[in-house]
């Protein structure tokens, strides 16, 4: 699963000198919840039941459109049949479309774009009214490099872009934004992830970020490689401390691992303890 992000090799002196940001919690209204919720949206083969560690398994929608049908339009058939796979039992769920874009496009190719999610956000409740949902990625949109240079243009356009989605985040019961990690660097992190939370608890719901335990895959050099230990237990406290829960994902064509570093680390850090 992509985030929407321009990692530019040329752009990393920019971060050359910077501070690193505390990784504490946001301020005022924007503090989390007491009850801090741990998601399962992971893909490794093999896994045990993780429910037994407290995790909640996440259903994802993804398959949207039948073979063939156009990505730049809503396929209802597609929908209404993944919706009606959803287990039984599913409480919470979340809508992944990563082909409708929001930034770097023209204010009438956004404003459709807003249109169809809005249209998919409706046809979701009409399914399924009781179960809540969200989407991946958006809103707030996802973006790195737009937060660290706020000089540039591509920072007003972001949050321009929040704000033509407030009628999609009133659509919604949660916020599920992408923290994903492109580069090795914490101080760069904590920057983006601050500012996407803070964008998300503009709209007064529920923020389960998702965290991936490997670097992102559009980061060549660094793709299939896991995140330090010190490095990821700093995010899992970071959105202890600055959100309501988190989803774990990752693990697509990889065998689950009980022993994993990263996992041992979530383990320890978020304080599980396997019933």
């Amino acid at each position: 699963m992509s985030s929407i992000a321009r990692p530019l090799s040329t752009r990393r002196d920019v971060l050359i000198g910077m501070a690193t940001c505390a990784l504490g919690p946001l301020s005022g209204q924007m503090l989390a919840a007491p009850r801090f919720e741990v998601f399962d949206a992971l893909l490794y083969s093999g896994r045990r039941d993780l429910g037994r560690y407290g995790l909640k398994p996440l259903p994802t929608l993804y398959q949207l459109w039948r073979p063939g049908s156009p990505h730049d339009s809503i396929d209802h058939t597609a929908m209404h049949a993944a919706l009606a796979q959803l287990p039984s039992d599913t409480s919470l769920y979340f809508i992944d479309i990563e082909y409708w874009p929001l930034l770097q496009t023209s204010p009438k190719v956004r404003d459709s774009t807003i249109s169809k999610y809005l249209e998919v956000a409706r046809i979701a409740r009409s399914a399924k009214p009781d179960v809540r949902f969200g989407f991946y990625n958006v809103p707030p949109v996802g973006t790195y490099w737009a937060i660290l240079l706020q000089n540039s243009k591509e920072y007003p356009e972001w949050l321009q872009a929040n704000r033509a989605l407030d009628p999609l985040a009133a659509e919604v019961d949660v916020l599920f934004p992408s923290l994903y990690t492109f580069y090795n660097d914490p101080a760069g992190w904590t920057i983006a992830a601050r500012g996407l939370l803070t964008e998300a608890r503009r709209y007064g719901k529920p923020v389960y970020p998702f965290l991936w335990p490997e670097f992102h895959d559009s980061n060549k050099e660094l793709a299939g490689q896991f995140i330090p230990t010190d490095f990821w237990a700093a995010q899992l406290r970071f959105c202890q401390e600055n959100a309501d829960g988190v989803v774990l994902w990752g693990g697509y064509q990889r065998q689950w691992n009980e022993d994993a570093a990263w996992w041992q680390t979530t383990i320890e850090t978020l304080g599980l303890t396997s019933s």
